[in-house]
């Protein structure tokens, strides 16, 4: 229900993939993202706060990636384990996406989902993969 309450907020919140056809063009990013992160949501960044390492009277800022949905291998492999994955992953968007009852045609949301996937693709190329990284130190 939030987050419904969130994309019928106004114009500037409303993500073009939930909006189909009616989407106003006046959608704001810095808007939503700033929205998101109200809500403890962290979409392309985490920023958080503490002590700074080499001062720790003092309060460091810390910006780093959120990390995507899936590894970055996922994205950019040529695989048919990682098509399989960001097929299966397209689908799950699509159904989210109709399921939240959007207003319009499914070739509009499979084409607006296709973009998004796009976006991590490149994305991906140049995120490290985090979770990865992690696992390895």
């Amino acid at each position: 229900k939030p987050l419904l309450d969130l994309i019928n907020k106004g114009d500037e919140l409303q993500l073009p993939v939930l909006a189909g056809s009616s989407w106003s063009n006046k959608f704001n990013l810095t808007k939503w993202l700033s929205t998101l992160h109200r809500m403890d949501i962290n979409t392309l960044f985490t920023l958080t706060k503490g002590p700074n390492p080499l001062r720790p009277s003092e309060v460091a800022l810390k910006i780093f990636p959120s990390g995507l949905n899936m590894y970055s291998w996922d994205y950019t492999s040529d695989s048919s384990f990682a098509a399989k994955r960001r097929e299966d992953y397209k689908t799950r968007m699509v159904e989210y996406i109709t399921n939240l009852g959007v207003n319009s045609n499914q070739t509009q949301i499979s084409s607006d989902v296709l973009d998004v996937l796009n976006f991590e693709i490149q994305l991906a190329k140049i995120t490290p993969d985090w979770r990865r990284i992690s696992t390895t130190l």
